[in-house]
């Protein structure tokens, strides 16, 4: 084995070089030539040339059956094309086999023969290259085989393909995880697995009659990227919920009128939570939906303003009586200011001390207007559903009978599968078929130092929950009696204030984690791999012994096991969603033909 502080990965004895990209103390550049010709001149001396074939290798030469696809690289400087497959294919673990290469020219991609090759292999992980040297046979019209190349670790391995030809020299890197075979999975393990998938259709909401209306849900989609439904004309739903960011923003500390103290949190599968901000102060999806419209940070409006808005232009107040029904007579400027809303925490502002002045008659109209709108917004999120990622089509494999070898998931996917089932612990808090238990946790993350102060979370939230007239057993909420009051009831009634849960988060959702970065509710970690590293190995111990989190504990996982946790997560991806969806609708309302079918409330006949 060579070391890395005195030696070529895969050529023992022979010094590390400086500018030889993969090599420790490396800064590339136009150093990389030089010491790729002195690497060359090195390695030829050690045993390590390209050697013509001869007839005792012609056999070897032959075809090769099973998967054979080709995979390119470009050299550093552009100066060669290499393309390879490994013999037997896919590269074994901690097994011998042989390099198939095809060298070309960068510029006019004609075979290059005749080139002296060297292959070498490092592992950046274990600071190590092989424990072999590779010998390279030419073969002909630009074709090489490198033999002897044995990778014995599994993890993330370097290939290097160092090319010498008239004077230039250039290298080409091929990167490689290796891994041990798939799990075989205890019949426990598969019946929980059976369990993770497929996420069913969204639950309905019971204080939202209009959730499954198609007609509601072009509406709400028209109102998300509506800027006038701001202050300043400038700010939309979809400002910070890009579509095309997988409805996030990318940035840790979400920022529209002004900067927040929270990270944007993910659209996808919204309608599945039990409770919405980060701190769930909001029962319904429909009532979430209104707290960032007068936010003076996020969209910076008010409520009548936004009712004016609907009265006067002539789409949205037809598609808002298409559904809800006829728009209150918002004329009278006395009764029905231009701007009004209540502020609770400061009832001299101008704006709630106009609100004050109406009467509650007015307001209640108001009021119902605002919530409708909401409910709108809500029919929208509702269809942002990922449920058919790889892990998905796992499962079907998996429950149809067929052993873990199915397709659907990379073998190191399905190991981070059984880590994430036991080892790593991460299904105590990420479980269901949404992977998430929709509750709250302290997971002892460092604050963000941009946020100053404690975020109280849950604690805060359960208390603003209570108090929002909005929430679903308020007034304008449509569980009114029955079965849908009762379901309303059961989160308000038997919501608990307690000191227990200062600090607490809500579990996210880990479908579609890989791509909507950066992660925790302030944004601190920016990669899975950070995220991996500290609930492996950096989550520290309770300060509290109530208040915080009891099941954290450090799991220690290696580098190939964490390596093998991020391929699970990456394979929950699923971002696919018709078109039309990510963008705003040419109106807000549907073909007057398909009306009395997509207008109707849940439950209600259709003539």
């Amino acid at each position: 084995m060579s070391d890395p502080g005195s030696g070529v990965p895969g050529v023992p004895g022979v010094p590390c070089l400086p500018g030889v990209p993969g090599v420790p103390g490396s800064p590339g550049g136009v150093r990389a030539r030089i010491a790729a010709v002195i690497l060359l001149a090195v390695a030829v001396s050690a045993g390590a040339e390209t050697v013509p074939a001869t007839s005792a290798t012609a056999d070897i030469a032959a075809p090769v059956k099973g998967p054979t696809d080709w995979r390119g690289a470009r050299s550093d400087q552009d100066h060669f094309v290499v393309r390879w497959r490994p013999v037997p294919a896919p590269v074994p673990f901690n097994q011998p086999f042989e390099l198939e290469v095809e060298i070309s020219r960068g510029d006019s991609g004609e075979p290059l023969p005749g080139a002296q090759v060297v292959v070498s292999a490092w592992m950046p992980a274990h600071r190590h290259g092989m424990a072999r040297r590779p010998r390279v046979e030419d073969l002909g019209d630009g074709r090489y085989r490198a033999r002897g190349l044995l990778l014995h670790m599994q993890g993330h391995w370097q290939l290097f393909v160092d090319t010498s030809h008239g004077g230039v020299s250039d290298r080409a890197e091929i990167s490689l995880e290796l891994g041990a075979a798939a799990p075989a999975f205890s019949d426990r393990e598969r019946a929980r697995i059976l369990q993770l998938s497929p996420l069913p259709e969204p639950p309905d909401d019971p204080t939202n009659a209009y959730d499954t209306s198609a007609a509601a849900a072009r509406l709400g989609q028209f109102l998300f990227f509506d800027q006038r439904l701001s202050g300043g004309g400038d700010v939309s739903c979809a400002s910070c919920h890009v579509p095309h960011h997988d409805f996030s923003d990318g940035i840790p500390l979400a920022k529209a009128v002004g900067k927040l103290a929270r990270h944007t949190p993910s659209l996808w599968n919204v309608a599945y939570h039990r409770w919405f901000f980060w701190d769930g102060r909001a029962d319904s999806l429909w009532a979430q939906a209104l707290q960032p419209l007068e936010d003076v940070r996020e969209h910076a409006g008010n409520r009548l303003a936004y009712a004016h808005l609907v009265a006067r232009d002539p789409d949205l107040r037809r598609a808002y009586t298409e559904v809800f029904g006829d728009l209150p007579d918002l004329a009278d400027g006395e009764r029905f200011p231009a701007a009004a809303r209540p502020v609770p925490d400061d009832p001299e502002h101008p704006e709630a001390r106009t609100w004050a002045a109406m009467s509650a008659a007015d307001r209640a109209v108001v009021d119902r207007v605002f919530a409708n709108l909401g409910k709108a917004l809500a029919g929208y999120q509702r269809r942002l559903v990922s449920r058919d990622a790889p892990f998905d089509r796992f499962v079907r494999e998996l429950g149809a009978g067929r052993s873990a070898d199915t397709p659907g998931m990379s073998e190191s996917a399905k190991r981070g599968l059984k880590l994430f089932l036991g080892q790593a612990r991460c299904h105590l808090c990420h479980s269901g078929a949404n992977f998430t238990d929709y509750e709250f946790h302290n997971t002892r993350v460092p604050p963000n130092p941009d946020v100053p102060g404690h975020d109280p979370g849950r604690f805060q939230g359960s208390l603003s929950v209570r108090a929002d007239p909005f929430n679903g057993l308020g007034a304008y909420s449509d569980a009114r009696a029955g079965p849908a009051r009762r379901r309303a009831e059961e989160k308000l009634d038997f919501l608990v204030i307690s000191g227990d849960t200062w600090g607490e988060l809500k579990t996210p959702s880990l479908r579609n984690v890989a791509v909507t970065p950066p992660y925790m509710h302030q944004g601190q970690l920016a990669t899975l791999e950070e995220v991996v590293d500290f609930y492996s190995d950096r989550v520290n111990r309770p300060r509290f012994q109530v208040h915080e989190e009891q099941v954290l504990e450090p799991v220690h996982l290696s580098a190939a096991e964490k390596a093998d946790l991020i391929a699970f997560l990456e394979a929950l991806t699923d971002t696919e969603l018709p078109p039309d969806l990510l963008q705003q609708p040419e109106t807000p309302y549907l073909p007057s033909v398909f009306q009395p079918l997509l207008t109707a409330k849940r439950g209600e006949p259709c003539d």
